[in-house]
């Protein structure tokens, strides 16, 4: 009999945020695996794109994009507080967080219409000795700020530019968990209700 003591072979699945209702779209291929209590994650093939038709000289409408990694498990009973917005705002989603990575910087600056590839990332979850025995999911947020252009405050002088820290906040879902099983119900609910799901 052979036995084979070699690591699992990786599962890669995609993950998107085609179906959001907004920007930016990220697309990634999401390798991950656990090792030892934690699990580490490569993405590859990724962009960021802002949705529109094509401008000359169009101006920047996002800077300083980071990704950052959420282990969690699926939670529509209510909807999990996923975080805690200015003021009273929470956002309630159908997952709960179960531990995260660090936040890695993707883009410097994005322009409207304009799409960014970006290098392979490599993200490292520690907390996972406790997870449940349910199915874990990888959930990625996009979080940067917003750029605020306005009319030049003279003429021949440059529009002006003000950075609004925290105004992007977009979640990517895909629809297979973290072993690479397909979740059909899951599937259907990120292209009917993805605002919700993911």
């Amino acid at each position: 009999a052979c036995i084979h003591t070699g690591p699992r072979p990786s599962v890669s699945y995609w993950a998107t945020s085609d179906s959001s209702l907004y920007s930016p779209v990220a697309r990634f291929r999401v390798t991950p695996v656990l090792q030892a209590g934690q699990l580490r994650i490569r993405l590859d093939s990724g962009s960021l794109s802002v949705p529109g038709d094509e401008a000359l000289n169009a101006p920047p409408l996002m800077s300083k994009l980071y990704l950052t990694a959420f282990l969690a498990i699926l939670d529509s009973s209510g909807y999990a507080t996923v975080s805690h917005g200015r003021g009273q705002f929470q956002e309630r989603r159908g997952w709960r967080p179960i531990a995260s990575s660090d936040s890695v910087l993707v883009v410097d600056e994005l322009h409207y219409c304009e799409r960014r590839a970006f290098s392979p990332l490599d993200f490292v979850i520690r907390d996972t000795a406790q997870s449940p025995t349910q199915p874990l999911w990888l959930v990625f947020r996009t979080s940067g700020n917003t750029v605020l252009i306005s009319a030049p405050p003279a003429p021949g002088a440059p529009p002006a530019r003000r950075d609004h820290p925290g105004g992007v906040n977009v979640y990517v879902c895909g629809d297979r968990d973290v072993a690479g099983r397909l979740d059909p119900p899951r599937a259907a609910a990120l292209k009917r209700a993805y605002g919700l799901s993911c």
